[in-house]
């Protein structure tokens, strides 16, 4: 059995605490535009914790993780536990509130932009994406 770091437990009991409260509004939850709890996106949250493999000194970039109408919910989950969070999406509205730790990238992650934010930022140590390859076109997949 596989055990469990610091970092993973408070990142899980995190996500779990937001889970459903409307003090942190997300697409998906029922709360803003209808949506289920139970949705696709929560348990792949908790999968991408176990992947990623964080602790405290760790600097992320989420690709993806904006929204048109919310703050990004992950990177904030994410935030709580490591040192930095750059999340990358044109889908950031001006007014998102940022959780301490956390910066936006307004811009689509392409090979371009890619390489130069990890140049730019090379503390980054790991890359989430989450639930973001529907959304490209098919041509381009």
């Amino acid at each position: 059995m596989k055990k469990v770091s610091e970092s993973e437990g408070l990142l899980k009991q995190e996500l779990w605490r937001r889970y459903g409260d409307s003090s942190y509004p997300v697409e998906w939850n029922g709360h803003v535009h209808g949506g289920g709890k139970l949705s696709q996106r929560f348990w792949e949250y908790f999968k991408t914790i176990e992947l990623l493999e964080v602790d405290a000194a760790s600097v992320v970039l989420e690709i993806g993780g904006g929204s048109p109408v919310t703050a990004p919910f992950f990177g904030a989950i994410l935030s709580s536990v490591v040192s930095k969070v750059f999340v990358m999406d044109t889908n950031l509205p001006p007014t998102a509130p940022h959780a301490s730790g956390m910066e936006y990238l307004r811009e689509l992650a392409n090979y371009d932009s890619m390489s130069r934010v990890l140049k730019e930022h090379p503390e980054i140590t790991h890359i989430s994406c989450v639930s973001v390859f529907e959304h490209i076109p098919d041509d381009v997949r």
